[in-house]
C-alpha cells in the first residue's frame, strides 16, 4: 500500500505543481492592447434574400461586414474573409499599430501586434482571441488540455486526476489507521514508569506475567484473588471486567481509582501499572 500510496503522491504532487507555476505565470504575463469598438454596419433587409438552408441546419442568418452582406449559417460565416479585408479590420481595431504577417485559420485569420501578442480574427469580423504568444501553452498545461485549445477544464484527463486524487487520500488515512491501530499494539505495558516490552498482551494473568521477567508481586495467597497482597493502580486501558474476588476485596472507590489485583487480571497494551502496598486485611 505504501509503495502505492508514493507512486499516488507523486502523480497528484507533480500536477500540482504545474498548476502552481503555469497560474503563477499567466497571472504575470503582459496585458494585451484592447482593440477600439466598432459600430455595426446597418443590413439591408429588403434586398436580402437568404438562400436555401443546408440539410440540418439549425439557423440562418446574415451580417454586412465592410459593406457586402455575408450569410451565417449555425453562427459561421459561409463565405471566407479575404486577407484584404482581414488588413483593413485589423487596422480598425487597432489603430497605429504595426500588424504583423497574416496567417489563415479554419474560420478566420490571426495575426500578430508588437509585443509578442497573437490576435485572431473570425470571419464575421469579431476578434476571437488577443492573448501573448505564451499564453495557450501554459493553458494547455493549467487545464490539462494538452490536444485542445486551453479552454476545455471539462475533459477525461482531469477527471482522472480527481479519481487520482481520491485515490491518494483514501489510501494515505487507510495508512494512517493502521500505524495508529499498530502503534497501539505494541505500547508496552509501563510498571512503575519503566516500561516492559516483554509484558505483551497474552496467556496467564498479570501477576503471572510480571513474575515471569523477574517481578513478583503476588502475594501469600499465591495469586488465589484471596489477600489482596497484588495491588497495582492502572491507568490508559482500564483491565475490564472486574473480577469477583476484586469487588470483594477492593472498595468501589478504589475500583474507580484503577486499582486491581494483578492476580485477576490479564496484561493490556499501552496500560500504565504502578506496585502499591498491599490491602488491609478485611
Amino acid at each position: 500500500m505504501s509503495r502505492w500510496h508514493r507512486w499516488l503522491a507523486l502523480l497528484v504532487g507533480t500536477q500540482l505543481l504545474i498548476w502552481v507555476v503555469t497560474g503563477l505565470a499567466l497571472g504575470m504575463l503582459p496585458t494585451p492592447p484592447l482593440p477600439v469598438p466598432r459600430v455595426p454596419e446597418p443590413l439591408d433587409a429588403k434586398a436580402l434574400v437568404l438562400p436555401q438552408p443546408p440539410a440540418g441546419a439549425g439557423s440562418v442568418g446574415a451580417i454586412t461586414l465592410l459593406g457586402k452582406t455575408r450569410i451565417k449559417v449555425d453562427g459561421q460565416v459561409l463565405t471566407p474573409m479575404s486577407q484584404g479585408d482581414a488588413q483593413v479590420l485589423f487596422a480598425q481595431y487597432f489603430p497605429g499599430l504595426d500588424i504583423g504577417p497574416m496567417e489563415r485559420l479554419d474560420h478566420g485569420w490571426q495575426s500578430s501586434l508588437p509585443g509578442g501578442f497573437k490576435v485572431e480574427l473570425g470571419d464575421d469580423g469579431n476578434i476571437q482571441s488577443n492573448q501573448y504568444w505564451l499564453a495557450p501553452w501554459l493553458l494547455r498545461l493549467h487545464f490539462m488540455d494538452w490536444w485542445g485549445n486551453g479552454k476545455n477544464f471539462n475533459q477525461w484527463l482531469v477527471k482522472l486526476t480527481s479519481l487520482v486524487t481520491m485515490a491518494l487520500i483514501l489510501s494515505g488515512l487507510w495508512m494512517g489507521v493502521q500505524r495508529l491501530l499498530q502503534r497501539r499494539r505494541h505500547q508496552p505495558v509501563m510498571l512503575d514508569g519503566f516500561p516492559l516490552p516483554a509484558l505483551a498482551a497474552g496467556p496467564g494473568t498479570l501477576a503471572q506475567r510480571l513474575e515471569q521477567v523477574g517481578l513478583p508481586v503476588t502475594g501469600p495467597c499465591n495469586g488465589g484473588g484471596r489477600c489482596g497482597g497484588c495491588l497495582v493502580r492502572t491507568s490508559g486501558e482500564l483491565p475490564l471486567p472486574i473480577s469477583s474476588n476484586e469487588k470483594r476485596l477492593l472498595s468501589s472507590e478504589q475500583l474507580a481509582q484503577g486499582i486491581r489485583l494483578a492476580c485477576q487480571q490479564a496484561p493490556r497494551h499501552g496500560c500504565t501499572l504502578t506496585a502499591m502496598a498491599p490491602a488491609p486485611e478485611l
